[in-house]
C-alpha cells in the first residue's frame, strides 16, 4: 500500500519549518507533498488579501495531487497548518489513516505577546473581540493593527534565533523570506478567528487516530490550545503529548529529533511501516494524555494497582457517587520515553479534576522520584491546562484533598500561574 504524507505549515509560515520532517518521512519511503497556502510566500500584503477558505482550498488541492499517488494518506500540520489538516481529514475519511497535530494554535496567547507593552492588550478576550467585530464591519481596519514576532521567534536554537535575525529587515519591509513573515497584521488573525469557529463546529465528527504535540515551553501558543483541542476532537484514538526542551516550531527547534521518534512510532502503529529512527535525541520529560494507554502504560498502570489495592476502591466509590465525564483518561509522565508514571484522570460533574493518586503515593512519585523542579512546575502547569478544558475549577486527590500550586515546587524565576485550586478561570 502507498502511503503519503500531507506537510501543511502555519500562519505566516512557510513550508521549510516541516522540511526535517518531510525528509525523514522521505527518507523511510513516504510521498509526501508540502505546499505553500494561498496568500503566503509573498508580502503582507498578499496574506491580508486571503479569506481563510482559501488556504483551505489551497491545501485541498495539494491533498487532491497526493491522493493520485498514493492510496492512503496521513495528514499533517504545524500551528494552524493542524486545524486545516484536521478539517481535511474529515473530508476523505476512507483514505485517512491518521492526523498529526504540532503545535496547535486555535488562539495566539503566548508569552512573545507579552515582549511590546502594546502587544499585551491582543491577549484581552475583550480587546480580541472588539477588533474582530472592527474587522467584520469594517474590514479595511484588519490592516491597522499588526503584531510583530520577537525574539526567540518560537524557538529555543540560539543558532536558528541568530539566522532569523538576520534576515528579519526583510519581513520588516513587508516580503517573506525562507523563514516566512514576522510580522501578522490583524486581518489574517480574524480569518484565522473563522477557520477555527468553523473548526470548532466540526471537529467532534474527526474520527482517526489522531496525534497532537506541543511544547510545555512555547512563547507563541498556551498549552490551553493542545488540551481544547484534544477535547474538541471527536476521535477515540488520541494522544496528546507536552514535551519539555522546544519551543512552538518544534520541527526546526532542539528536540527535532524527539519529536521526528514519536511520530514515526505513531505512524508505524496505523500502518505497515518501519522506520529508521533518528539517533540522535536530547533528555526530554513528556506528559502524555491519552484515552487508550500506550502498552508500556498498561504494564505499569497494572503493576500500580497491585501495589496500590486502595485504589480501585476509591475510584469505584467516586464514579458510583457522582458524574464522572473523562473516565478512562490517563496521564503517562516519561522521561526519555520511559514511564515514571501513570496518572488516572476523572472529571467530576465538569467541576473537579480528580487525580488517581492518594497522598502518600503522590508524595512519592511526585516529590521523592522526579527531583527536577522545572519538571515538578510543569506538570502543575499542565494539570491546571488540562482543568480550564474541562471547566473544572478545583484539582484534587482521589481521597478529595485539594492539590494547590504548594504541593509542587516552584521554580525560581519563573512566574507561577495561579492554579486552578485557588482560582476559578
Amino acid at each position: 500500500m502507498r502511503t503519503g504524507v500531507l506537510l501543511l505549515h502555519g500562519l505566516t509560515g512557510m513550508p521549510s519549518e516541516l522540511r526535517p520532517l518531510e525528509k525523514f518521512l522521505q527518507k523511510n519511503g513516504f510521498e509526501t507533498e508540502a505546499p505553500v497556502l494561498a496568500g503566503h510566500g509573498g508580502t503582507h500584503l498578499d496574506l491580508i488579501k486571503v479569506e481563510w477558505s482559501e488556504w483551505v482550498d489551497s491545501a485541498r488541492l495539494a491533498l487532491k495531487q497526493l491522493l493520485t499517488r498514493v492510496d492512503k494518506v496521513i495528514l499533517c500540520g504545524l500551528s494552524m497548518g493542524g486545524t486545516i489538516a484536521s478539517m481535511l481529514a474529515m473530508e476523505v475519511p476512507e483514505r485517512c489513516l491518521g492526523v498529526i497535530i504540532l503545535s496547535p494554535t486555535l488562539d495566539y496567547d503566548g508569552s512573545n505577546l507579552d515582549n511590546l507593552t502594546h502587544q499585551r492588550a491582543l491577549k484581552l478576550k475583550s480587546f480580541r473581540n472588539l477588533l474582530h467585530l472592527m474587522v467584520d464591519t469594517f474590514p479595511i481596519t484588519g490592516g491597522w493593527f499588526y503584531w510583530t514576532e520577537t525574539p526567540p521567534y518560537g524557538l529555543k536554537d540560539a543558532r536558528l534565533q541568530a539566522q532569523i535575525t538576520k534576515s528579519i529587515d526583510a519581513a520588516k519591509a513587508g516580503t517573506s523570506n525562507e523563514f516566512g513573515l514576522f510580522r501578522t497584521y490583524f486581518a489574517s488573525l480574524h480569518q484565522m478567528k473563522l477557520l477555527t469557529d468553523h473548526f470548532k463546529s466540526v471537529a467532534q465528527n474527526l474520527s482517526c487516530p489522531v496525534l497532537v504535540m506541543h511544547s510545555l515551553e512555547d512563547t507563541l501558543a498556551s498549552m490551553n490550545n493542545a488540551t481544547e483541542m484534544y477535547k474538541l476532537l471527536g476521535s477515540q484514538d488520541k494522544r496528546l503529548i507536552a514535551l519539555t526542551g522546544c519551543d512552538h516550531v518544534m520541527t526546526l527547534d532542539l528536540q527535532r529529533h524527539y519529536v521526528l521518534k514519536r511520530v514515526a512510532e505513531f505512524v508505524e502503529r496505523i500502518t505497515d511501516k518501519t522506520f529508521v529512527l533518528p539517533r540522535k535525541e536530547n533528555p526530554v520529560w513528556t506528559f502524555e494524555l491519552c484515552d487508550r494507554l500506550s502498552e508500556e502504560g498498561s504494564s505499569y498502570f497494572n503493576s500500580f494497582i497491585q501495589q496500590n489495592p486502595d485504589y480501585l476502591a476509591a475510584q469505584k466509590a467516586l464514579t458510583e457517587s457522582q458524574k464522572v465525564e473523562c473516565q478512562g483518561s490517563h496521564l503517562e509522565i516519561k522521561m526519555n520515553n520511559q514511564i515514571q508514571a501513570v496518572m488516572p484522570l476523572f472529571a467530576v460533574q465538569g467541576r473537579i479534576l480528580t487525580i488517581g493518586y492518594s497522598q502518600k503515593r503522590w508524595s512519592v512519585d511526585f516529590s521523592e522520584q522526579i527531583e527536577n523542579y522545572s519538571v515538578k512546575f510543569l506538570l502543575q502547569s499542565f494539570l491546571n491546562d488540562i482543568a480550564k478544558s474541562i471547566k473544572a475549577n478545583r484539582i484534587c486527590l482521589i481521597n478529595g484533598q485539594a492539590l494547590s500550586a504548594s504541593k509542587t515546587t516552584q521554580v525560581p524565576g519563573v512566574i507561577a500561574q495561579k492554579s486552578v485550586a485557588a482560582k476559578k478561570r
